[in-house]
């Protein structure tokens, strides 16, 4: 198998913080570092949390605030990173090369017309690969 460049499959999407209250997170973030609120999320299917997602006024970079419903499922501030991939298949392969285990996914989410997976890093970091799909 030929050596893929990893540089050119992944791309930085957004990083997820967990949040105790969603409106003064959201207050914070928007308010006092200037970030758009871009959407909010009652409940994802996932891990049944509140979710928003935010971005800089120029769209460089995303935070996405998760609220747990059950406030013990929150282990760290961090929830997890993602990268965008062009191609899943081929990001999931590239993976696998590496010995790196799919925690979750592939899957569709229709509603955000993306295509989803999950894989831990080498200390556990949660990481999300997303690919739009039409």
């Amino acid at each position: 198998m030929e050596d893929l460049d990893s540089s050119k499959i992944f791309h930085f999407a957004h990083i997820s913080l967990y949040v105790k209250d969603m409106d003064v997170a959201i207050e914070f973030y928007t308010k006092v570092l200037g970030l758009k609120l871009l959407r909010r999320r009652k409940e994802t299917v996932r891990d049944k949390a509140e979710r928003a997602f935010l971005a800089s006024n120029d769209n460089t970079y995303r935070v996405e605030l998760t609220l747990p419903k059950d406030q013990k499922d929150k282990p760290d501030k961090l929830d997890h990173i993602a990268f965008y991939v062009d191609n899943m298949e081929e990001a999931v392969n590239l993976i696998k090369m590496h010995d790196v285990p799919l925690i979750d996914g592939p899957y569709d989410v229709p509603t955000s017309k993306i295509k989803v997976a999950f894989i831990k890093d080498y200390e556990g970091t949660l990481i999300e690969l997303i690919e739009k799909i039409d």
